[in-house]
């Protein structure tokens, strides 16, 4: 006699790693953090999200500071992306991949290209903001001092 196992399809989308990692480097950690802290959500496992929103914010302060400093100037625009792609990658493979391995197995879905762009501009539309923000607050004080 040959028993079917029913394997429960997991509810919710997940960003695919690659689509997280594109999006950290063009449009910095706040849209890749994004799409992690989502994938996590999804996945049940809420323990990291607070440190992936931790590592978004010390990050976007250490490269502002280095952006609108003397030394910014001096730094390959690489650089920039390199933290927090890192430590992007570091969260996903410690803590997303192996529960996103077994949720796709179980039939799990990715969202399309097309939400993964949408992310993406805004988290640079955001992104660009608070610089320029940072921009005329960092000019306004050069200039009254």
């Amino acid at each position: 006699m040959q028993e079917d196992i029913l394997v429960e399809t997991p509810e919710g989308k997940l960003y695919s790693q690659k689509a997280i990692t594109v999006a950290t480097v063009f449009t910095g950690m706040l849209g890749g953090g994004y799409m992690l802290t989502q994938n996590l959500k999804v996945l049940g496992d809420t323990r990291p999200i607070k440190y992936v929103w931790l590592a978004v914010i010390i990050n976007f302060v250490l490269i502002m500071g280095l952006a609108f400093s003397d030394f910014g100037e001096k730094i390959p625009g690489l650089v920039y992306a390199l933290p927090g792609l890192l430590t992007i990658n570091y969260i996903l493979k410690k803590y997303n991949t192996p529960l996103a391995a077994d949720f796709m197995e179980r039939g799990g879905e990715v969202y399309n290209s097309g939400r993964v762009v949408v992310i993406a501009i805004l988290s640079l539309i955001i992104t660009v903001a608070v610089a320029f923000g940072v921009g005329v607050i960092v000019g306004l004080y050069q200039s009254l001092g």
